[in-house]
């Protein structure tokens, strides 16, 4: 562990520049998401005082990148994350459709009656009838922990038979 919360504990800083300088090769894991590795390791390595490699960082959703352009995974919902920064990452990864719980509650807005809708709809796409949901990927916990649990149910449903 290298930090609690956003302060480094002592002696991380030391002990990164310790393997940098000995060319000792190593990965940072984390179960954070919801961001690019990209803009993580841009926060890590300013928090640290240490460059670092977005190469060194897995995060909770980095293993669905592999999955991307794997058959059956067309249309996948993603959860978590702020606002539709988690679309914004599985995109980046190569998934060509995914949907957010912000979609689905904008189509269907009965799903969670009590949801803030000036929270998600201006992160919501269009939802047609009859869309596969191939799979759901979560990518960070969600801000409203309440809305994406509701929201599976319509992804369910929304596949004929």
């Amino acid at each position: 562990m290298l930090l609690h919360g956003a302060t480094p504990l002592p002696g991380a800083e030391r002990t990164l520049r310790f393997l940098q300088q000995r060319r000792v090769e190593f990965l940072l894991l984390t179960n954070g998401g919801g961001t690019s590795e990209s803009r993580r390791v841009r926060q890590l390595s300013k928090l640290l005082e240490t460059p670092l490699d977005s190469r060194q960082l897995v995060q909770s959703h980095t293993p669905f990148r592999m999955h991307a352009q794997s058959a059956g995974m067309e249309t996948v919902l993603v959860v978590g994350g702020a606002g539709d920064s988690c679309r914004a990452v599985a995109e980046s990864y190569g998934f060509a459709d995914v949907v957010v719980p912000a979609d689905i509650l904008a189509r269907w807005p009965a799903v969670a009656p009590f949801s803030d809708p000036l929270a998600w709809t201006k992160y919501a796409r269009p939802v047609a009838d009859g869309k596969k949901i191939d799979a759901v990927l979560c990518f960070n916990d969600s801000r409203d922990w309440m809305r994406p649990l509701p929201s599976l149910l319509p992804a369910v449903a929304l596949a004929p038979g």
